[in-house]
């Protein structure tokens, strides 16, 4: 349910399920099918116009068919329709001049972007040394890029942004590991550190962090079994040695009084 003074907002709602929801809620299923899906994801995605030919491109995975028009345009108009059914105004979704355009209203929420700003916010935070005020924007960003974007659809522009939000956010679990470290609690700090190794397992980077925090905390067995861990995904998986970074970890873990 919608807050009371809400009524005009409408929220767009791209990583997980598909939604878009105002006074009314349009599910992913009433969208018109994958290409529909995708249609509003590089439409909301997008900063301004984007040409037709580059909507082509990214629905058809750069192999335009012919009369490429024929094809776009019901989807466009079935989009529109279900943008007015949520409640957004007719004019939300424009085309002209070659080009369409999802305008950017006060009344447009899009949950992608709410996270950026989020993980933004989180970061600038941090850099004032201001933990607290950078966990509930680091929060908004990890339940948000955790979600998977256009499951099921193997585009090279879906897997693009896939990566994108990969890195947006690995970066939302790093300040939620800096938050607790600052703040001094340490198992939340193992907790966040844990997650960001579960987000990217190959990340080298992430399980030193991971070891370091068991080595701060004084928890020799942990730190340990988090260089097992990562010495078997990466034999395992890469057939690769950990770097001298976490051996060095590793070994700073194992010179303390157990």
């Amino acid at each position: 349910m919608l807050a009371k003074g809400w009524r005009g907002l409408i929220r767009i709602y791209l990583a997980g399920r598909m939604a878009i929801e105002g006074t009314e809620l349009v599910d992913e299923s009433d969208l018109p099918g994958p290409l529909g899906r995708v249609l509003l994801a590089s439409l909301a995605l997008s900063r301004g116009p984007v040409s037709r030919v580059r909507l082509a491109s990214i629905m058809w995975d750069g192999e335009l068919p012919d009369q490429y028009e024929r094809s776009l345009n019901p989807l466009l108009s079935k989009l529109r329709r279900r943008l007015v059914a949520a409640g957004g105004d007719n004019d939300l979704l424009v085309s002209g001049g070659g080009a369409v355009e999802l305008r950017r209203t006060a009344t447009v929420w899009i949950d992608i972007e709410e996270a950026t700003r989020a993980l933004d916010a989180a970061e600038g935070a941090l850099r004032r040394d201001h933990p607290r005020e950078a966990w509930p924007h680091a929060a908004v960003a990890t339940s948000i890029f955790r979600r998977p974007f256009l499951e099921g659809i193997d585009l090279t522009w879906a897997g693009e942004q896939r990566r994108s939000l990969q890195g947006r956010l690995l970066r939302a679990h790093e300040v939620t590991v800096d938050v607790w470290m600052l703040l001094g609690d340490m198992a939340q700090a193992a907790v966040a550190g844990r997650q960001l190794v579960e987000a990217d397992p190959f990340r080298e980077t992430s399980h030193e962090r991971l070891i370091r925090i068991h080595t701060l905390a004084g928890n020799r067995a942990a730190a340990l079994l988090a260089f097992t861990d990562c010495e078997r995904v990466l034999r395992d998986e890469l057939g690769v040695e950990p770097s001298p970074l976490v051996q060095r970890a590793y070994e700073e873990a194992l010179a303390m009084r157990g």
